[in-house]
């Protein structure tokens, strides 16, 4: 029983409210297409991002105008200069070519880790990957009590460090349709946690998404306080192939921020009593 496995969730529409009540708006799906210095401040001409390239001129257009602009596209990766060329190690675009199973270049006993080999530029990947590199080096050379390995890029925690936190880990409710998979997906608001009622940290919830037909866990996204905290204990169940209900069986300590994994993984199966 999960009447809202289908719906929007609910406390993201109350959230946007919120923001716009404080003056807030979202944009989405724009093409920017220049941004001018006015001297006093800062004006963006948009389009829709679903006009093609070559229809961008005489589509309709949007005007937007601040004080600053904040422009993020991304980061590049830095592989010049290292040698690459020399060795004969092969590079699409900045990036290292390597094999994603072993990390491992295009020349025999080269390696690359990080955001320079294309991959999911995060830190902590970068730091699991050198790990592997490391084990899988030794296991090929032979000699050391090391067997290869590699790392599950589908169970990958992602975090942003706003106020409030963001976080998520595994698929979104799109893609796991994407992929054919019947999700049941369970709910719960930090406003009706205790440890964050006494805390004073009532906005937000966590969203967390099972597979309908043996219940483990393919994803979850949390937004609020100590969401990227949350979100690693569910990367865990997903990396072992845990169920929500072995997490609903799990006593977690009352009162702390964690139960909102406990209450999230029995909102999938319709037991949150505290919702």
């Amino acid at each position: 029983p999960n009447p809202i496995a289908t719906e929007e969730p609910v406390i993201i529409k109350e959230l946007q409210k919120k923001l716009e009540s404080l003056g807030v708006k979202i944009h989405t799906s724009q093409a920017v297409l220049s941004v001018e210095n006015t001297g006093s401040g800062v004006k963006a001409i948009t389009c829709s991002a679903d006009v093609p390239r070559d229809q961008q001129e005489d589509a309709e257009k949007f005007i937007y105008e601040a004080d600053l602009c904040l422009v993020s596209i991304g980061r590049a990766k830095v592989s010049s200069d290292l040698g690459l060329e020399e060795m004969e190690i092969e590079t699409e675009r900045g990036a290292i070519k390597v094999n994603p199973s072993t990390l491992e270049c295009s020349v025999e006993g080269v390696y690359a880790i990080g955001d320079v080999n294309g991959g999911i530029m995060l830190a902590h990947v970068a730091s699991a990957e050198g790990d592997v590199a490391v084990a899988n080096a030794l296991a090929s050379m032979g000699g050391f009590p090391v067997n290869s390995t590699e790392i599950d890029y589908d169970v990958i925690p992602a975090t942003i460090f706003t106020s409030p936190n963001i976080a998520s880990v595994g698929l979104r409710r799109s893609q796991a349709r994407e992929k054919g998979i019947d999700i049941l997906m369970g709910q719960f608001p930090f406003s009706a946690l205790g440890k964050a009622k006494c805390m004073g940290e009532e906005e937000g919830f966590i969203m967390i998404l099972a597979d309908k037909k043996d219940y483990r866990i393919i994803g979850a996204s949390c937004i609020g306080t100590e969401a990227p905290e949350l979100i690693s204990e569910i990367a865990l169940a997903m990396r072992h192939g845990l169920t929500v209900q072995d997490i609903g069986e799990t006593i977690h300590s009352h009162p702390t921020i964690s139960e909102m994994v406990l209450e999230g993984s029995e909102a999938v199966l319709g037991r949150a009593v505290h919702k």
